[in-house]
Formats: C-alpha cells, structure tokens, sequence
C-alpha cells in the first residue's frame, strides 16, 4: 500500500490523511524504537529513551493509548531479520523505516540474505485497522491513561507450550536447559505495565538470569 493509496483509503472513509492518535499511540512507540537502532533499553524505558531523543512527547505517559490486539515483534539478526504488528504509518512516512519497506504501510515483513529475492512484504495496513484507533474512536474512549491491566495468571498448559515453542532454551543469551542447566522463566516482551498480555504472542523463555536483569524492559531479540 502506497502513500497515494493510504490517503485514498482514508478518504473513502472519511477519516483524516493520517491517523489522529499517532502522537500517543503505544504501538507507534515500540515501532519507532525497534526501528531506530536506539541502546540502552536494560536501563531505561522505551518510552524514557524515545522522550530523551524527542521522539515522543513529553507527557506521552500520562496520555498514552495502551496497545490492543497483537504485540509488536522484532527479530533483528545478521542474516535474518523480521517484525511484525508494527504501526503502519512509521514505515510509510518515517525516517527509521524498515529500509525495504520505506513508503509503504508495511506492518509484518522479513529479510533473508540467503533467499533469491530477500525481502518479503507480508502484510499491509491502513490505520483505520487498527485495534487502538478503532477503541478511540468508535468506542469514543477519551485520550488519557489507562490503569495497568491486571495479571490473571499464565496456565501450565501454555507455560509448557512456550518452553517447547523455544526449545526449552532462553531467547536473550541462548542457554538451554539440557546443555547449561538453567531455570527457565516466561517474561513478556511487551511488558505488562505498558499494555502487553499474557497471550502465546507476548510470552518469551528466559533463564533467571536475564529476567531478573531485564526486569520490565523492552529488549530485543537476538539472532535466529
């Protein structure tokens, strides 16, 4: 989806060229700093480091529109890189954009050095498809923050299905529990306190070790 192409939706829609909520919006956030190759997340928040490099407002906080829906994802390897659930205004118009997906509405894509044709363009989205918009605006929920969601408990069910998922081997330094013997956790890669949930899409193996440093930060996932 092209730039003509997303105006020419909003238009049908009757909606504005550009979704309204951007400024607060949490998902453009964490797309804006998976993109922008920003350090320092063990330290400080995301939201902290994107406010220290005036990308977002200084009263982000208080007004922020917490995630709805899928979780951003961001698998940045060296020869293998992917995302998905991204906010698709920050590939279409942003400098930090996705290099092979500038200027389209890209929300899911992934590289591989090794395929003939490297880049795959997986899904395209125009704001109005957004969970968050669609809660702000249809269901007239007015701009402010909303309290933390409360943790209900992750089932050993899907406790085992996340370990098995991973191979039963922590996706931060790589150690496993056969070869190392480590005691493996969940940690959510959105953290709670930022709107993430506990769906089989957040959830992510850890060792102790590297929850217990990672605390509730963002960090990126290493290589595949």
């Amino acid at each position: 989806m092209t730039e003509k192409e997303y105006f020419n939706k909003s238009e049908q829609k009757k909606l504005p060229a550009r979704c309204p909520i951007l400024d607060y919006c949490t998902r453009r956030a964490y797309t804006l700093y998976f993109l922008g190759g920003y350090t320092g997340g063990q330290k400080k928040s995301v939201i902290k480091i994107l406010q220290e490099n005036d990308t977002l407002k200084e009263d982000f906080e208080e007004n922020a529109i917490e995630l709805s829906g899928e979780v951003p994802e961001f698998l940045n390897g060296k020869n293998f890189k992917e995302y998905a659930n991204f906010c698709p205004e920050v590939n279409l118009f942003d400098s930090v954009a996705f290099n092979q997906a500038r200027g389209t509405a890209s929300i899911s894509g992934e590289w591989e050095d090794s395929r003939k044709i490297q880049f795959e363009n997986k899904k395209y989205r125009h704001y109005s498809e957004c969970a968050e918009f669609s809660k702000h605006h249809y269901q007239k929920v007015p701009l402010k923050k909303s309290p933390p969601k409360r943790r209900i408990g992750i089932s050993q069910k899907l406790r085992f299905e996340i370990f098995q998922r991973d191979n039963f081997t922590c996706q931060y330094c790589g150690k496993s529990r056969e070869d190392d013997n480590i005691k493996l956790e969940l940690d959510h890669i959105m953290p709670v306190s930022a709107g993430g949930t506990d769906d089989y899409h957040n959830l992510i193996t850890s060792c102790k070790k590297c929850n217990q440093g990672k605390s509730n930060k963002v960090i990126k996932k290493g290589s595949r």
